[in-house]
Order: structure tokens, then C-alpha cells, then sequence
């Protein structure tokens, strides 16, 4: 999951977008079953959606090859173009995760010259259903609570889990409906319903696979696409995150030798980080947090894998990647006062998804990839524990998305491709691997960024000029101008 650290404003100007001879919006999504024509219904628009702001609810099929049978409701809001000359192509925000919220996001887009459309996907958000997991996220908080190895702390997880998808399975939900190619279908059907005959896709994290997806299904309804922190469909899963985290490690302990002040503060960066992990796994931090939850008080026992996490979550976050030296010399010289608010922190985030859609979209998009590979790294996870402290897609059975799903993405539409240097979950060699499958991409790595570039000036200025003119030769002299990270 990638949401936008500043708010976005595009300043692009009006393209006259292709239509067909008729005018006329038609669906050209996966011709895989019976017709459906979706239709928008006027929505109440949510708190903090902006002023301007038109809501709709959209209904699809559950199954799109049972378009009778039971549907889904997917929330849209349409931020409308804040100017007088208008753009008939759209901007259309794909959420992160899977499981995050784009409806959520709303108030931190906008576009003179083009509506923004943002909707929460199916199982996520105000979708209806929305596959919640509470019960996992009530086990991931009891876990930060107690000190156990590993494996107890994770069959907790499992365990927990497993009575989520008991109740949803209950309500009559059929995980095998959530899948990245059903979000592609919903995504066409909401175009239709909208009245676009064309538009253009940004998605970040999960949102970039969803966008790939859309490019090869449904190819000659975009105009042009931003891929931030490309989470691709040719990889994914456990294994890739038990090396994508080292990796950003890495990078940092790099980053702070490059840097003359890092340097002479943190002469053996990789040293302290292993003494952090040591020292606390050793003699875990206790302490009394209230989270507001109605519980009262309780007591956390922070472990030097927990801290790990925090460490590894706050790359996501590029406030908070200038602060990560700092905090690891701190938490080595044993001044634990920032414990409080990462704890605060990662237990706010596992608020923000839908823990059962992004299981069963992840399970059903992966079925191709290496799933021993994940085995192995759940059996060994090594020093990112907490963050793979999640079941195996054995343990969540759902049906593969399609047994072509996981084959590389080739495309001629024009893509913008944009990366981190320090991203933990998506490394930017990834971000590249996609790129260089697309015929017409312009790749860029930002080097101050972990995961999720979108937000940042120099990456909303490029995407307003992108937009502008997709086909045109991109200038990369605000990447090229950015210094290396500095650290506070």
C-alpha cells in the first residue's frame, strides 16, 4: 500500500481525448462471460470529500460470469476539474494494498483540467461487502502485547484469519470473486458508467498491477498511465519481501556512508541496526499505551524484531526515512522514546485495509509465481518476522486469477514509471523490470524516496507535463537536480 505523503495537484492542460465515430462510451473489458451494463446511482458524498466532489455507487457483478447472480456496490467520487477548459480524459487514482481505500484519498487530489476519479475497489473501503478482518488485526495488536517465537505468533495470525474468512464465507461472500482480473472488469464498468470513453491511470503499489492488468485487458480505453512503486504481476509474495527488505537496508547503511554528517554520527550504521535487533530481542521495551480502542491501558513488550518493523515501515514514509539513523543510534543507546509513536504508528495502519480482499487477491494473482519460495521464507524469516508474520497462500485457498495472469505485461501505451531508491516492499529494480516491457515508458528512481513516489514536487510535475503530452520526450532534469537523501 503507497497513499500520497503531500497532496497531489496536477496542473495539465486540456488534450482533446479519441472518441469513436459515434461518440458513444462502449466497454472493451474482458470478454469473458455475459454483457453487463453498469449504471451510476447518486451517492452521498463522505466526510472530508471535497466540496465539489459528485459520488456515485456502482454496481457489478460478483461474478462476472454470472451477472444475475449477486453483486457488489463500489463507491466512485469524481473530483471535477477545478478549471474552465476541461479535458473529456480523466485521471483515474488506483488504490494500494490490496485492500486500501482510494474513496479515502479524495480530498488530497485535484486537476484543473481533468476530472480525478477515485473508487474503492471491490472488498475494500465502503465497498459492500468489505472483507474486514478484524479479528486479524486484534491478533497482530495481542501479538506486539506479548514476547513468543515466531511461529506462535504467526499461528495466531493464521488462526485469526481463519475465523474471518468463517464469518465472510458465512454472509454468503465467495472469496474466489476477488481477484485482480475482476478489478479490471469493475474498473471498465465504472468508465462506462461514468460516461468516459478514455481516460488515464495512476496506481502505486498494488494500484501499478492493477494498472497493468487494465493495460493488457483493456488497452484501447487508456490514454496514458503513472506507475509508482510497481508492484508487477511476474512477482510478489513472502519470499520477495524477505529480500526486498535487506535490500533497502542496504541502501540505507549506503546512503548514511555517502553522507559526510551520517558518516561521522553513524560510522557503523549496519552495526547499530544489528545491536538494535540484539539488544532488544534481548531485553524487550515495555511500556502503557491507550490506543483509544476502549480498553484502557495495556502493555506492549517490543521486541527487537518488532522494531524492525516500525524501521521497515517507516521507509515507507519520507519523513521519516531522514530520521532512521537518528532513531537507530538513539534506540542503540538505549533511549527508547520513540517506541511509542511507531507502535502508534503500525497499529493506525492495520486500520487502512481490508485484510481478507488483499489475502485472496494476493493468493489468486500469485497462484503462478513460486510459492515454495514463500514457504521457505515463512519457515526462516530472518529479521523482518512481524512483516511476514501472515498465512501462506495454502492456508487461504482461493482460485487462480487466470493461469496466464503472472506472464509479463507488454504495452505501447504511454507509461510514466516512477520509483524509491529506499522502497522496502517494491525495490525500483522491479519498477524497472515493468518498465522495460512497455514500449513507450520513461523510467526515473527518485534517490531521497522509499516507497511511493507520488506526493513528491519533482513527481507531480512530471506527471502534469506527462499528461499533457504522453508521446512527448520527458525532461528528468528535477530527478536528476534532486540531492541524495539528507539525513536529519
Amino acid at each position: 500500500m503507497s497513499p500520497a505523503s503531500s497532496r497531489v495537484v496536477l496542473d495539465t492542460n486540456p488534450v482533446e481525448a479519441t472518441v469513436d465515430d459515434t461518440g458513444a462510451s462502449t466497454s472493451t473489458g474482458p470478454e469473458t462471460g455475459p454483457s453487463f451494463t453498469a449504471v451510476a446511482a447518486d451517492w452521498s458524498c463522505p466526510p472530508d470529500t471535497p466540496s465539489t466532489a459528485r459520488c456515485y455507487r456502482v454496481d457489478v457483478p460478483a461474478n462476472w460470469n454470472e451477472p444475475a447472480g449477486s453483486h457488489i456496490s463500489l463507491p466512485v467520487v469524481v473530483v471535477p476539474a477545478s478549471g474552465s477548459q476541461v479535458s473529456p480524459d480523466p485521471l483515474v487514482v488506483l488504490a494500494g494494498g490490496p485492500g486500501g481505500s482510494g474513496v479515502d484519498a479524495a480530498a488530497a487530489w485535484s486537476d484543473p483540467h481533468r476530472d480525478v476519479v477515485l473508487y474503492d475497489q471491490r472488498g475494500s473501503g465502503a465497498a459492500l461487502p468489505a472483507l474486514t478482518c478484524p479479528e486479524r488485526n486484534d491478533a497482530w495488536v495481542a501479538n506486539l502485547r506479548r514476547d513468543e517465537p515466531f511461529d506462535a505468533e504467526r499461528e495466531a495470525i493464521v488462526e485469526a484469519y481463519s475465523v474471518c474468512r468463517t464469518r465472510l464465507e458465512a454472509a454468503g461472500i465467495d472469496l474466489d470473486d476477488y481477484d485482480t482480473d475482476a478489478s479490471v472488469r469493475d474498473l471498465d464498468a465504472i468508465r462506462v458508467a461514468l460516461g468516459y470513453q478514455e481516460w488515464n491511470l495512476i496506481g502505486a503499489s498494488y494500484g501499478a498491477r492493477l494498472a497493468l492488468a487494465a493495460m493488457r485487458a483493456t488497452p484501447t480505453t487508456i490514454r496514458s498511465v503513472v506507475l509508482d512503486s510497481v508492484d508487477d504481476v511476474t512477482e510478489g509474495g513472502p519470499a520477495a519481501t524477505q529480500a526486498s527488505g535487506p535490500r533497502a537496508f542496504a541502501e540505507l547503511v549506503l546512503a548514511c556512508r555517502e553522507s559526510t554528517a551520517c558518516a561521522s554520527a553513524h560510522p557503523d550504521l549496519a552495526g547499530e541496526i544489528d545491536a538494535v535487533e540484539q539488544t532488544y530481542d534481548a531485553t524487550p521495551v515495555r511500556l502503557q499505551l491507550d490506543l483509544g480502542d476502549g480498553r484502557g491501558p495495556q502493555t506492549f513488550v517490543i521486541t527487537g524484531s518488532d522494531m524492525m518493523a516500525g524501521l521497515f515501515q517507516a521507509m515507507y514514509d519520507p519523513a521519516l526515512l531522514t530520521l532512521i539513523p537518528s532513531i537507530v543510534g538513539d534506540l542503540a543507546a538505549g533511549d527508547t522514546s520513540i517506541v511509542e509513536p511507531l507502535v502508534r504508528q503500525s497499529v493506525a495502519l492495520q486500520d487502512t485495509i481490508a485484510w481478507g480482499m488483499s489475502l485472496s487477491v494476493n493468493c489468486a494473482d500469485h497462484a503462478g509465481l513460486d510459492l515454495a519460495a514463500d514457504a521457505s521464507a515463512i519457515a526462516d524469516p530472518g529479521r523482518f518476522a512481524l512483516v511476514l508474520a501472515e498465512p501462506l497462500c495454502s492456508e487461504w485457498p482461493v482460485d487462480a486469477t487466470s493461469s496466464t495472469f503472472n506472464e509479463p505485461v507488454t504495452s505501447e501505451i504511454p507509461t510514466l514509471v516512477i520509483a524509491g531508491r529506499f522502497d522496502p516492499i517494491t525495490p525500483p529494480q522491479r519498477s524497472e523490470r515493468a518498465a522495460s516491457r512497455l514500449a513507450n515508458s520513461t523510467f526515473a528512481v527518485w534517490p531521497n524516496r522509499g516507497h511511493g513516489v507520488t506526493g513528491d514536487p519533482c513527481a507531480n510535475s512530471l506527471m502534469s507535463v506527462f499528461l499533457d503530452d504522453p508521446s512527448a520526450v520527458i525532461d528528468l532534469g528535477c530527478v536528476e537536480a534532486i540531492p541524495s537523501l539528507a539525513f536529519a
